[in-house]
């Protein structure tokens, strides 16, 4: 177990490293949920929390499938347009490999983590400063053109070839941040609640 810890940890550092030292991205990339998510992880498995893993679980499938089917549909050109500037703006195949590696596993691991160590009715706290800490401090001191975690606008639009958009429907406001951050806390919610009756026979 304490070998994934470790594994997740490298990866995140790896994908961090390659996108501030080789891609000219700044350290507000510490802010994108998969990267907090991948540290989740590996601090879960280290200590072989069984709250940690299955709170990166909950998040993860609402907050990441799409990003992580977007991976794949691009591939085949046929992308939603989330993850089209990581293909396009990486100078090095080697970003984009570990990227979508790190993405690609912290779903089924957090799945195989929760079904080893069990799903922990405290799992659902954890959510809780991803909603009230990383959400407002993304939306407080990042960029907003790039929109990390979508706090800005919805993750489909882009702020080069929509803006006009953008403002007509009234997103990178405080008013539509409120409302993505109440979205965000509900589907987690949902999420927790339905893993919780699925993981029956796992429960701690």
């Amino acid at each position: 177990m304490r070998f994934w810890g470790v594994f997740f940890f490298a990866l995140v550092s790896l994908n961090l490293s390659f996108h501030i030292l080789f891609e000219g991205r700044d350290l507000q990339e510490i802010f994108w949920f998969c990267n907090v998510m991948a540290v989740f992880l590996a601090y879960g498995f280290y200590y072989k929390k069984a709250s940690v893993v299955n709170a990166t679980l909950i998040m993860s499938i609402p907050a990441q499938f799409l990003w992580i089917a977007d991976f794949f549909l691009e591939a085949f050109g046929y992308g939603l347009g989330r993850t089209s500037l990581l293909v396009s703006d990486s100078a090095l195949y080697a970003t984009v490999l570990i990227s979508v590696t790190m993405h690609a596993l912290i779903i089924p691991m957090s799945i195989w983590g929760s079904i080893k160590l069990g799903f922990s009715r405290f799992a659902y706290l954890w959510t809780l400063p991803i909603v009230g800490i990383l959400l407002p401090a993304t939306y407080l001191f990042t960029n907003p053109f790039e929109n990390r975690n979508c706090v800005f606008f919805p993750c489909d639009l882009s702020y080069a070839t929509d803006y006009q958009e953008l403002i007509s429907e009234g997103y990178m406001t405080t008013s539509y941040f409120l409302q993505m951050q109440l979205s965000w806390l509900l589907m987690f919610t949902a999420s927790f609640l339905v893993l919780y009756v699925l993981f029956w026979k796992k429960r701690i």
